[in-house]
């Protein structure tokens, strides 16, 4: 409980919301030893991106929203941090109209959450 800390509560919202996470972990000991810098990259390692995320929306329950049942949308990016960086979570919560359903699966939408997702995270893309 947040009060209960002597911590302000901040806006929970209370309707439908879209979820951006960008989870970043250390960059390994043996990449320091390289003769070039290592820049932020994406990560295939564990934990998983589903386990990731009903971990982190889990722990917003009451803080960012009543109930992770709240997230009609997620987009995940998992990647290592950049030499020297810290390890760090991001979490971006945008309220959604209750009557403005979109298609997640139409590909300027998906296009448009990784993209989001990328440009948080720093990390970067091809181009198609």
């Amino acid at each position: 409980d947040l009060a209960h800390r002597g911590i302000a509560a901040p806006y929970v919202a209370t309707g439908p919301v879209s979820v951006v996470i960008v989870a970043l972990s250390l960059c390994p000991i043996s990449d320091h030893r390289k003769r070039t810098t290592q820049p932020r990259r994406w990560s295939c390692k564990k934990p998983d991106f589903d386990n990731l995320a009903k971990i982190l929306a889990d722990a917003a329950n009451g803080i960012l929203w009543l109930d992770d049942n709240q997230v009609a949308l997620c987009a995940i990016a998992k990647g290592i941090a950049a030499q020297g960086e810290p390890a760090s979570v991001q979490i971006t919560v945008s309220a959604m109209e209750q009557n403005q359903f979109i298609n997640p699966c139409g590909r300027a939408t998906a296009e448009a959450a990784l993209h989001a997702a990328s440009d948080a995270a720093g990390v970067t893309r091809e181009a198609n």
